[in-house]
């Protein structure tokens, strides 16, 4: 997975990076893993909203605004104002203004409704058997009400009860065959059991639906970046920027798929307008940190890598990967200090190891760095890059013998690997 050189000192980067399963359609294809030969190996999740949350969709919002301060809030009222509190994650408002507007005797509609919106608060915060026996719950107050079958649907999707899922997506979709949202979990969930035409006739369904939504056109991307048909999947991300400049997710979905077939040219704009448009995207500094590690802009590499740390502190791999911009710079106590904590994080990397050991050696710590090599190589015996390592630090040490015996078995790899 990584490129090898002969040159002393060359770089190996190691390139496996996993990304949060932030959005719905990031964890449609979740544990997927796509290979970028010889180079970049990375868990793909792509980038384009759903809705606010996996939970259920967002019910479009009630005409009626809550009432100025003091006047007596209604029930719609109620509604309205969790489901703004729901979006913003304030989860703990928006039960109890559920609760309210429960408790004001609305009618069957809005009964179902407030009934949905609790589902979905139970549903983010991890009370998924309580979660499911309220869409239960609000599906039984109002049968034509098709929210909480979407619910009901993630809920078992989540589960990997896929009959269930499809069942209840189908429902919700014969209650409100408009919605584009709808269509598009079904999709989703063909996508997951790699029934891909389905996928694809359900996304473009939704495209047809509402010609105007970019996120039909990034799930599309994603299908198609999955499925390697390269160019469909460019001309989806492009349409769905066209649609929607603004939307973070289609720029993501076009970047790393220029990553993936090593143009990492055309892969530095979008990433970097998708951190911009998302500053809060891990997974977005980590991708745009390695196509400017490639190109050796190892400054703005050193930034990218920086952000995503401080983003999360316990990524392993953005770690790794600050240490070898560091090291490019010659930041030696720099690239020891990262690639340490992504050991402690990782103790089975062996492309850190060997990237430690580099670091070392620019030291002139020979010892240690030599003891980081046979740690890379006893973790990954295939791994070349540290028996490369290892045999150009025998040979600067004058131990002649070992480098060749090294050499040799670099020999025998390579043609093994053939």
């Amino acid at each position: 997975m990584h490129p090898v050189s002969c040159t002393p000192l060359a770089p190996a980067y190691a390139f496996s990076a996993f990304f949060p399963a932030s959005r719905r359609s990031r964890t449609a294809n979740a544990g997927l893993i796509i290979g970028l030969a010889a180079l970049l190996v990375f868990t793909a999740v792509f980038a384009c909203p759903v809705s606010a949350t996996a939970a259920s969709p967002l019910p479009a919002a009630d005409k009626t605004k809550p009432q100025d301060a003091g006047k007596t809030r209604t029930a719609a009222d109620c509604l309205e104002l969790a489901t703004d509190k729901w979006q913003a994650g304030e989860y703990e408002e928006a039960r109890t203004l559920c609760t309210e507007g429960l408790s004001l005797n609305p009618d069957k509609l809005l009964r179902a409704k407030l009934t949905h919106r609790l589902a979905s608060i139970y549903y983010d915060t991890g009370n998924r058997d309580l979660a499911v026996k309220t869409y239960q719950e609000a599906a039984g107050m109002d049968p034509d009400l098709s929210w909480p079958y979407v619910g009901l649907g993630n809920a078992y999707e989540d589960e990997q009860k896929y009959d269930l899922a499809e069942s209840f997506y189908k429902k919700a979709i014969a209650l409100e065959p408009g919605s584009a949202c709808t269509l598009r979990y079904l999709a989703g969930l063909y996508s997951d059991q790699e029934k891909y035409d389905l996928a694809e006739t359900f996304y473009r369904k939704a495209a047809a639906l509402d010609p105007a939504d970019p996120n039909p056109h990034c799930d599309l991307g994603d299908l198609y970046k999955h499925l390697k048909k390269y160019d469909l999947a460019e001309a989806s991300y492009k349409k769905a920027i066209a649609l929607d400049p603004a939307d973070e997710g289609p720029h993501f979905g076009l970047g790393t798929l220029y990553l993936l077939q090593k143009k990492f040219a055309l892969a530095e704009a979008p990433l970097a307008r998708a951190v911009q448009l998302d500053p809060q995207d891990e997974s977005a500094y980590v991708c745009l940190g390695h196509v400017l590690l490639v190109q050796e802009k190892f400054d703005r590499a050193e930034d990218a890598f920086q952000k995503a740390v401080l983003l999360d502190p316990r990524d392993a791999y953005a770690l790794e990967n600050l240490g070898m911009a560091y090291w490019e710079l010659k930041k030696y106590d720099l690239a020891e200090s990262s690639l340490l904590k992504a050991i402690e994080l990782a103790p089975q990397s062996a492309h850190a190891y060997n990237a430690l050991g580099r670091t070392y050696e620019s030291q002139g710590k020979f010892r240690r760095a030599e003891e980081c090599f046979q740690k890379a190589v006893q973790l990954d015996p295939k791994f070349l890059q540290p028996r490369k390592s290892l045999a150009r630090l025998y040979e600067r040490q004058g131990r002649h013998e070992e480098a060749e015996w090294e050499s040799a078995l670099i020999l025998g790899l390579e043609k093994k690997a053939r």
